[in-house]
């Protein structure tokens, strides 16, 4: 059985590890927020509004996992919370780098 900390590092590892396969599909160029800049722009919002409507849609994904005990499928679960976390990352790594612009942060 693994321990906690073991688990935690599962998880951060592929959490990189799904960042690094992601990456490739929303990078056109070497714009790694394209994907959500467009999803924005078709909705007239910000690429961070945009990334989080994604992040809704996994969100509700994790919730039914939750609520509806869906243990059966190890691989759905590890993908919904896996991309829910991919999400929120891209989200405060595109506001961080929109905000810190000339900070010392």
């Amino acid at each position: 059985m693994k321990s906690f900390d073991e688990t935690i590092d599962d998880i951060l590892q592929e959490t990189r590890d799904t960042i690094s396969a992601k990456g490739i599909e929303y990078m056109i160029g070497l714009d790694p927020f394209h994907t959500f800049k467009e999803m924005g722009r078709l909705k007239n919002r910000t690429l961070q509004q945009g990334a989080w409507d994604a992040a809704i849609k996994q969100l509700v994904g994790v919730m039914d996992i939750i609520e509806y005990d869906r243990k059966e499928d190890l691989l759905l679960i590890k993908e919904k919370f896996g991309d829910l976390r991919v999400y929120l990352i891209l989200i405060e790594a595109s506001w961080r780098l929109e905000h810190d612009k000339g900070r010392n942060v």
